[in-house]
């Protein structure tokens, strides 16, 4: 058997490095970071659970501009998956799909500002397979009010015609049909109180701040004004409800709450329109 053999100089020299280790050489004890836990809902925009689908999650890597595999499983009877401590605190680039590549739905994990909180909930609403349209009844929805910061239902103006014009504030052909809703909103405002109503819907701003100085600059007051917010707690986005993809989008919903139309404001006559639905119910 081969032996290695140490020389007393070198054995003096691994004693003096052990017993002289300062403060700073020390072994730093490593600190525990505790992960964080989800539970992401797989919910029809009708509020209906979906049960026994594929849904994973993923950490996208920008800088290897890459997939990270976290988690893979079928929705449980509530519709739901559980991660137990499966997400590292800090990132914000967790995303649960729906479909493979989230086609179906998604919805961001982010763990990078949740101040100590240790569990998330989040839910993936799934579009109806195919928009709500003329002949519908219309889908209720939850919208933010920018003027009060509350939500209001749909739903609070039925029995009313009620014409809502989905816009964005970068949608420069969005600007010309909102300005003429504000102008029929001041002419009939006496013959329409609460027969009829327009709607302006932000649903293509993220900045709550900007939406509010656009309306301001352009005195759009006159108008019931609300933002199609992402993450009203327990409501589907306005936006997927109705699956608006191109801006503007105007929905006409009569008196009994059946779509009469749904098109580009700029070739409707909203107002002809509206009027013609209150002769009919006299």
């Amino acid at each position: 058997m081969k032996k290695t053999l140490f020389s007393a100089a070198a054995i003096m020299g691994l004693l003096f490095c052990t017993t002289n280790l300062t403060a700073q050489d020390a072994p730093v004890k490593e600190i525990e970071v505790k992960k964080i836990s989800a539970t992401v809902t797989l919910k029809k925009t009708d509020g209906k659970l979906v049960a026994g689908e594929e849904l994973k999650v993923i950490q996208f890597d920008r800088k290897a501009r890459k997939e990270i595999a976290v988690f893979s499983g079928k929705t449980n009877s509530k519709g739901q998956i559980v991660l137990k401590e499966k997400l590292k605190p800090g990132i914000a680039d967790y995303f649960c799909l729906y479909g493979p590549k989230g086609q179906k739905g998604y919805v961001q994990l982010s763990t990078k500002d949740i101040k100590g909180q240790t569990k998330l909930d989040k839910t993936i609403w799934v579009a109806p397979d195919k928009a709500p349209d003329v002949g519908d009844q219309a889908p209720d929805m939850a919208l933010y009010d920018i003027k009060s910061g509350k939500v209001v239902k749909l739903s609070s103006y039925k029995g009313q015609v009620v014409y809502i014009d989905f816009w964005a504030t970068w949608c420069g052909p969005c600007q010309k049909p909102m300005s003429q809703n504000n102008k029929w909103m001041i002419k009939n405002a006496a013959a329409w109180k609460g027969k009829a109503v327009i709607l302006g819907v932000s649903a293509g701003d993220r900045d709550l701040a900007k939406l509010k100085a656009h309306v301001k600059a352009k005195n759009w007051n006159s108008m019931p004004q609300y933002w199609a917010k992402d993450d009203i707690p327990k409501e589907a986005p306005a936006g997927s409800i109705y699956k608006v993809n191109s801006f503007p989008t105007a929905v006409m919903i009569d008196q009994s709450g059946k779509i009469v139309f749904r098109g580009h404001p700029g070739r409707h006559n909203g107002e002809e329109h509206i009027n013609k639905l209150l002769a009919e119910k006299k």
